[in-house]
């Protein structure tokens, strides 16, 4: 069978506000995800086509074995990329499209698609989550005259739909892969740390460099799907200017279990001087654990710095958490140790340098998973590693953190 490939990635994405297919999803840009795994798939397509609007993507693939069509009028909608990939897919006997917004979707996914396709003697093959067609499809080249009548942007969905006799699918091997970024800042954080909603209730948040960001944005998501969500700290925080409750005995928690089914986000502690607030009595720990369908913790400080190794006493994870977070920021790059750390002294004895070294990526990395750094004390719960401040990286790149998962 000669199966091209055609991969979309001309859309202006309003919503997203600028050029979504260059932000950063997993220490890459977004389009580069479905990019690298179309070898994995293990499949020899007849063509590998892409279609886009952007120079800077026809650039860092002009070396590749891609054929890179340029859209110069993406206004006229993905009708016009879908014709633009289909003239160069030359005699093909199908076409497999996809969207280059979909960083998550999986190689095995798109490989049991080509296999349904294979096995069935349907026209038609596309994967999807529940009942509603997705991304990618496969097309038979009886439908090439229909797809390039398309118009708009009317896209292959509509070509599906008059034809469902004539289709098989697969289902998505995740939630959410058939997940298109339509916002700044990728999918959900919740979703880039994997987290989930059913199992992980307690998160410990360490490090250094966008750790009360990360906490709130947390927060955030969470009350977005109806959660009620406690965040609290087991070190010291800035009191925030609302939605704080003081939290110094039992009854306390009783009147924060009662305000929190109306204000569903609350902060609790206790006030010490500075503006600043303390945790709350470790003999409350349990009770306090039960109230929300949420906890998330700053179980670390690092007195505004981006980076650090922790002390002997340090961090002070919460008991029973399911997820430990570490936080360092990119702000600490090619910059000295003595300067961006916060205990530098560990950190060099950590790295095996003097004060003045210079942090390089492979440093940050080195502490991410070292037992002495982030991973201290950490043995059961799920680990997870956020690099804030990415867009000092890339300012273009519309995002401000890239997630690592599952650190060795």
């Amino acid at each position: 069978m000669k199966l091209s490939v055609i991969l979309l990635a001309a859309g202006s994405a309003r919503r997203y506000g600028g050029n979504k297919l260059l932000t950063v999803v997993n220490g890459k840009p977004m389009y580069r995800n479905i990019l690298d795994r179309i070898p994995e798939i293990g499949f020899s397509f007849y063509r590998k086509i892409i279609v886009t609007q952007y120079e800077e993507i026809g650039r860092q693939l002009c070396r590749s074995d891609w054929v890179v069509v340029r859209n110069d009028q993406p206004e006229l909608g993905i009708s016009h990329s879908i014709r633009l990939g289909l003239e160069q897919a030359g005699d093909s006997d199908a076409f497999l499209f996809a969207v280059c917004d979909q960083p998550y979707l999986q190689a095995v996914t798109m490989k049991r698609l080509i296999a349904e396709y294979e096995r069935s003697d349907k026209g038609i093959a596309f994967v999807r989550n529940g009942k509603e067609p997705g991304n990618p499809v496969v097309f038979s080249a009886a439908y090439l005259e229909e797809l390039r009548c398309l118009n708009g942007d009317r896209g292959g969905k509509a070509v599906v739909r008059r034809h469902m006799e004539d289709c098989t699918w697969v289902e998505a091997e995740e939630d959410r892969e058939l997940r298109d970024i339509d916002r700044p800042y990728g999918v959900s954080l919740l979703e880039e740390l994997r987290i989930d909603l059913k199992r992980d209730r307690i998160f410990s948040i360490v490090g250094a460099g966008g750790k009360t960001t990360t906490m709130h944005r947390l927060a955030e998501e969470l009350g977005e799907l109806g959660a009620r969500v406690l965040m609290t700290t087991t070190t010291h925080l800035w009191c925030p200017a609302e939605r704080f409750v003081e939290v110094k005995d039992k009854k306390d928690l009783e009147r924060v279990s009662d305000m929190l089914g109306s204000e569903r986000r609350l902060t609790v502690g206790r006030r010490v001087s500075g503006n600043k607030i303390t945790g709350i009595g470790e003999g409350l720990y349990p009770e306090l654990a039960r109230i929300p369908d949420y906890l998330i913790v700053e179980a670390d400080g690092a007195k505004g710095l981006p980076l650090k190794a922790p002390a002997e006493h340090e961090p002070v994870i919460f008991p029973d958490s399911d997820v430990v977070i570490g936080v360092m920021g990119l702000d600490s790059l090619n910059r000295p140790v003595r300067e961006v750390c916060h205990r530098p002294e560990l950190v060099s004895g950590l790295l095996g340098v003097g004060e003045g070294h210079l942090i390089t990526m492979e440093d940050l990395n080195k502490i991410a998973r070292s037992p002495q750094g982030l991973r201290k004390d950490v043995s059961s719960e799920k680990y997870r590693v956020i690099f804030n401040k990415a867009d000092l990286l890339d300012p273009e790149a519309g995002q401000n953190y890239w997630v690592a998962q599952d650190i060795e």
